[in-house]
């Protein structure tokens, strides 16, 4: 972390709202560009966002091929789920093996509750967890992310409490189930570093699309241009 990055951390923690469960070093920036406000509430407006985007990128010439995600392979819990924001990034993978000790409370490596309070409002929170069977998110997590304002998740890996999740409303994508916590098993790797959701490479910073027809990722720098494309188009009005 950069001086700036060490100063909100540092703030943070002294609040009670960093709970060191991961490690400073595993953060690798808060200091993340949002999207424009008015790009996002625009595009909250069309419909079929992914492939609308998609198009654009088509005409644009872009290899989009490489933004997209399918909707067989990450899917939302609900058909009905939509989500657009910019990406905030997470890696994790199982954790080493540890010996329980019985008279000690498991400590989680997990960052479900760190995220809410270094997100912002319209962030959708990228989790890469591929190889990882182990539930990243649950009940909890949807309710602490939704009463921060994030826009929604994508998991590329596992998630539990189906139920109860849908009933918050709040949205998410992810490759499956299980009903096995991700408490002592899952690690945090790193925050806000580059991640792979299926094939596709994601930034803090991204665009990142998500409904019924899959997920579409436009990297920051060629966000203005494809939505100055989706004006030009009669996309967006």
């Amino acid at each position: 972390m950069n001086e700036r990055d060490q100063q909100i951390f540092d703030a943070l923690q002294a609040q009670g709202k960093i709970y060191g469960s991961i490690a400073p070093e595993r953060f690798k920036t808060f200091d993340v560009k949002r999207i424009d406000p008015k790009i996002i509430a625009d595009l909250k407006q069309v419909e079929d966002l992914t492939c609308e985007l998609s198009d654009a990128m088509d005409r644009l010439g872009y290899r989009i091929g490489f933004c997209t995600v399918d909707g067989a392979a990450i899917r939302p819990l609900s058909p009905d789920y939509r989500a657009v924001g910019t990406a905030i990034t997470q890696r994790t993978c199982p954790e080493i093996i540890r010996k329980d000790e019985p008279d000690k409370k498991i400590k989680s490596r997990m960052s479900v509750r760190d995220v809410p309070w270094f997100a912002e409002k319209d962030d959708v929170w990228v989790v890469d967890a591929k190889g990882c069977p182990y539930s990243h998110f649950g009940e909890i997590a949807a309710k602490n992310m939704q009463n921060h304002g994030l826009a929604g998740t994508i998991l590329d890996g596992v998630l539990r409490d189906t139920e109860t999740i849908k009933r918050t409303g709040y949205p998410i994508w992810c490759r499956g189930t299980t009903p096995l916590s991700g408490m002592g098993r899952v690690e945090t790797v790193e925050i806000n570093g580059t991640v792979t959701i299926d094939r596709v490479q994601v930034n803090p910073g991204d665009l990142v699309a998500a409904d019924a027809n899959g997920l579409c990722f436009i990297p920051a720098a060629l966000v203005d241009e494809v939505y100055a494309e989706l004006k030009n188009s009669n996309v967006i009005a």
